[in-house]
């Protein structure tokens, strides 16, 4: 090689070399010139040694750089003056913008499904509040009951201000306790203030738009009263109400009984003995009514059912034997008696009966007899009294 072509080369060598570290050296000026960013690996030029570099802010307001081997106290110092996003930074732009695309997507994802409850959470927790409140209302309900016990006591010992006082925070404990709305009308009535139990029956219904027997308490309050239109109103809307099982048809007949009503007290014993064709309580009802108004076939139709379906009672036999004693047949009503004593020997009530209509048939010797077994039952007793002076009538007849 001619020396000529040697120089060249060397030339060419030394002006490669020139920039390059002419390149080097504004690196360092662009990276020095930033005092919040760490020089990460990807911005370093090719055939650089790969360090990072961390900037110290001084107090003023130059920055120095220095590469990660110096002492690690005065690299963290240095990392804490900079701030925390600078080598986060540096890695994101290290990674690239799909990389940062990605974090993105995974952060919003992360963040909704902590904010989507999940469904079997729900449903335990929408189970756990249903049970919470369950069991409020059911101390709350046991409160209520106690409450009632208490003041009845406070009633009984004739302290009625506290009864009254205890059924209010009872009614507070529990709107739908039956009882204690009751017994705040039973306490207003023995005290006697009519207008306040007529507010309880009222403000029951309001409260309590599902309950029906306030209704027909209100009915019996009204009646008492003498007040017939009111009663009838109210005992309308109680039957209305569904008033009409199989417990309720005796109250509520005997009611339309005091108001005087026996149309509607002939439907509802007729209801109830369509409804309970095997109820004594029933059939004796209907029975009883027929003969007050005069019904006397049907009455013994019915009482000799009852009867043939009960045979060990006495009580329909007795009931026949009224009804034959009425209609003036005393040798049938003997017989009806006679049957009902052989069901129950010794009751008082049924020998008066057969001794009285022992004597009105004529056989006055038997009425003594029945009238003596009578005293010796019962010596001394007011019905003794009554069967010693009837004895002596007869007594003084024969």
């Amino acid at each position: 090689m001619t020396p000529s072509r040697i120089n060249i080369l060397l030339a060419a060598l030394l002006t490669a070399s020139l920039a390059f570290s002419i390149h080097q050296g504004i690196a360092l000026r662009r990276l020095q010139a930033s005092p919040t960013r760490t020089l990460s690996e990807a911005t370093l030029p090719a055939g650089m040694e790969r360090h990072s570099v961390t900037e110290d802010v001084h107090p003023s307001g130059s920055a120095t750089g220095a590469l990660n081997g110096e002492n690690p106290s005065t690299a963290a110092s240095k990392s804490e003056t900079i701030g925390p996003g600078v080598a986060e930074s540096g890695a994101a732009r290290e990674r690239g913008p799909a990389f940062q695309k990605r974090r993105q997507t995974a952060g919003a994802g992360a963040a909704a499904r902590t904010g989507r409850a999940d469904p079997s959470t729900q449903q335990k927790q929408q189970h756990t509040r249903e049970n919470e409140q369950d069991r409020a209302r059911r101390t709350a309900a046991a409160k209520s009951r106690a409450l009632v016990n208490q003041a009845q006591a406070l009633m009984r010992a004739g302290d009625y201000a506290s009864a009254e006082e205890l059924l209010q925070q009872s009614l507070e404990q529990d709107t739908g306790n039956q009882q204690a709305w009751q017994q705040m009308a039973r306490l207003q009535r023995k005290m006697g203030l009519t207008d306040a139990e007529i507010g309880t029956y009222l403000q029951w219904m309001e409260t309590r738009p599902d309950d029906a027997l306030p209704y027909r308490m209100l009915a019996e309050t009204y009646a008492r009263l003498g007040m017939d239109a009111e009663a009838r109103h109210y005992l309308t809307q109680y039957e209305a109400f569904g008033g009409t099982a199989l417990e309720d048809y005796a109250r509520t007949a005997a009611l339309y009984r005091q108001l005087q009503d026996r149309g509607e007290e002939g439907r509802l014993l007729a209801q109830w003995v369509a409804a309970a064709p095997d109820s004594p309580d029933a059939q004796r009802a209907w029975a009883d009514y027929q003969r007050r108004l005069g019904g006397f076939d049907g009455a013994l139709s019915q009482y000799a059912s009852m009867a043939a379906a009960m045979p060990s009672n006495p009580m329909p036999w007795r009931q026949m034997g009224d009804i034959y004693r009425q209609l003036g047949d005393y040798t049938q009503a003997q017989a009806q008696y006679e049957m009902a004593l052989e069901l129950r020997p010794g009751d008082i009530e049924t020998l008066g009966r057969l001794a009285d209509a022992r004597f009105r048939a004529g056989d006055a010797h038997g009425a003594l007899d029945a009238y003596g077994e009578i005293m010796a039952l019962e010596p001394g007793s007011r019905a003794a009294e009554q069967a010693q002076r009837r004895a002596t009538v007869i007594e003084r007849q024969l």
